[in-house]
């Protein structure tokens, strides 16, 4: 609940959430408790993209080390790949 006071104490009347919609966040429990605790969860698409930029820099990091469709064994093989210099 410490993030609900920060909101609270920051940003007075202002309880909005952007949240995934995962299955675990529109769970019949979740939405009660979003509006026992006054919050808006804004509609948007399951189907989106991340709203986590480390994740897409993750994804984007994957792509480009796995790109060949090679797998490797250790952090010293792929620290050796002459591509990843």
């Amino acid at each position: 609940m410490a993030s609900v006071q920060f909101v609270d104490k920051y940003y007075p009347g202002r309880r909005i959430l952007l949240q995934s919609n995962a299955r675990c966040h529109t769970s019949a429990y979740t939405k009660d408790w979003f509006f026992d605790i006054d919050v808006v969860a804004l509609d948007w698409f399951a189907w989106s993209r991340s709203l986590h930029p480390i994740k897409n820099l993750r994804g984007l990091i994957a792509l480009n080390i796995y790109s060949n469709g090679h797998q490797f064994d250790s952090l010293d093989e792929l620290k050796n790949e002459p591509t990843m210099a």
